[in-house]
């Protein structure tokens, strides 16, 4: 069932750069200069109510086409939700900066296969082009950003699947780059790439072919975002990330996020939002 809640919400480190719907309306009322947003929740993008749904937030008053940001959830792929973007405010920070946002459910690999996440990615993304006119979308600036595994999806579905180059920017928040690599392969992660893509000795192709890294000569720009002292996708994997992002000459900014773990830091994220908004008006169009 889907949800349309009515949002009125205030604008106010070391990098380095290398259909049936039951309408419900709340207000939110922030002072300081405001911009009017409506929030549509559960929105079915495919036939699995459970699993293929969106959160989309957008400006209903909008009389231009506006950037698109995709949010994919982390969970190693087995487990999380949309509403994880929810929780650290990283969908109203797009949205008050005149993105439209849309955060996704996609069918897990518990249930699903692996194949069925990239492909719920690229379903998502149909859905939104064919309807954007709806949310005052513009489709020639999509951006995705992804948490952990969910970072994994987007800069493969980004690196490998971009037909038409529709998504011009990737931001990864802490997400594993090369499966192969020792880090990944003799630490507490390697169970669950294991899980997922099978015993590495049986399956090192598909550890290979999974891994963003490897395909940097196809990537585009993109901004890497990972905790120092991480110990589940240690820091090892976004400076592998960056070293051949570089090599490739693809646009990349690395925000290390000192004394860090494998978790969203919110004091690092108010300090850097605005460098990765930055990097996604640059790129992003």
């Amino acid at each position: 069932m889907n949800r349309t809640i009515t949002l009125t919400i205030a604008l106010s480190a070391i990098i380095f750069t290398v259909s049936c719907s039951k309408k419900h309306t709340t207000p939110l009322v922030v002072t300081s200069d405001s911009v009017h947003l409506d929030k549509l929740h559960n929105q079915l993008y495919g036939t699995d109510s459970v699993y293929q749904i969106m959160d989309i937030l957008y400006h209903p008053n909008s009389d231009n086409s506006r950037p698109l940001i995709i949010l994919i959830h982390g969970g190693s792929w087995v487990r999380g939700s949309k509403d994880d973007f929810s929780y650290t405010g990283v969908d109203t920070f797009f949205a008050q900066n005149g993105y439209v946002v849309a955060s996704i459910n996609f069918r897990l690999f518990n249930t699903f296969t692996y194949t069925n996440e990239i492909e719920d990615i690229g379903n998502a993304i149909n859905y939104l082009i064919t309807n954007a006119a709806t949310w005052h979308i513009d489709t020639n600036r999509i951006s995705l950003l992804g948490r952990s595994s969910g970072a994994h999806l987007a800069m493969l579905y980004g690196y490998k699947m971009n037909v038409g180059m529709k998504i011009k920017s990737i931001v990864d928040c802490y997400g594993p780059t090369d499966l192969t690599d020792t880090s990944i392969r003799k630490r507490s992660f390697d169970s669950s790439v294991s899980y997922v893509f099978g015993d590495y000795t049986a399956n090192q192709l598909n550890w290979r072919n999974n891994s963003p890294s490897y395909f940097a000569g196809a990537a585009i720009p993109t901004l890497i975002m990972h905790g120092t002292t991480d110990t589940l996708v240690p820091f090892t994997q976004a400076k592998l990330l960056a070293d051949s992002l570089i090599a490739k000459n693809v646009p990349c900014t690395f925000i290390p996020w000192e004394n860090s773990g494998h978790n969203w830091n919110a004091d690092y994220w108010t300090r850097d939002r605005n460098t990765v908004l930055a990097f996604v008006n640059k790129y992003g169009k």
